[in-house]
């Protein structure tokens, strides 16, 4: 049941995702109808909350394949339907365009927190950390100066 809700609210949830700033084309009509019948049935207490559960699933996808969908949208629009097979052929050279731009970002991230390392290497060559270069004041200069811990009688 909760598939085809999500099913019957996909269409609009695309609609709005490729196209946010154009009204929806009107054709979900039947299928909000369909999906809130659906949840209705599911869910008595409270559809509007299965529907909109629904339609946070139905654009997960979407939204994180946006590439792909374009890519089909474009295909549809050109050629009118398509085969599983061309929807795989459609498929394959998105993902791995997807994949290159996320392998170049990862190296340029990379290059990113090397030359930090680098700058940073850098900067504190000419500083030296051992004991002998650090001033400690002796404990009884320290509580002298220090202002009395809170709770504590004078």
């Amino acid at each position: 049941m909760q598939i085809a809700i999500i099913e019957a609210v996909g269409g609009r949830i695309a609609e709005l995702i490729l196209h946010p700033e154009l009204p929806t084309l009107g054709g979900a009509v039947r299928d909000d109808a369909e999906a809130g019948a659906f949840a209705r049935i599911a869910c008595a207490a409270s559809p509007e909350a299965l529907i909109a559960y629904a339609e946070a699933e139905a654009s997960a996808p979407l939204k994180a394949n946006i590439g792909i969908v374009h890519a089909l949208v474009d295909a549809l629009v050109t050629r009118g339907t398509l085969s599983g097979d061309e929807i795989d052929i459609i498929i394959a050279p998105t993902i791995s365009m997807q994949s290159v731009v996320e392998e170049k970002q990862r190296r340029a991230d990379w290059l990113r927190t090397t030359e930090s390392a680098a700058l940073f290497n850098d900067l504190t060559a000419n500083y030296s950390f051992s004991s002998a270069n650090v001033h400690c004041e002796s404990a009884t200069n320290i509580a002298a100066t220090s202002p009395p811990a809170p709770n504590t009688r004078i």
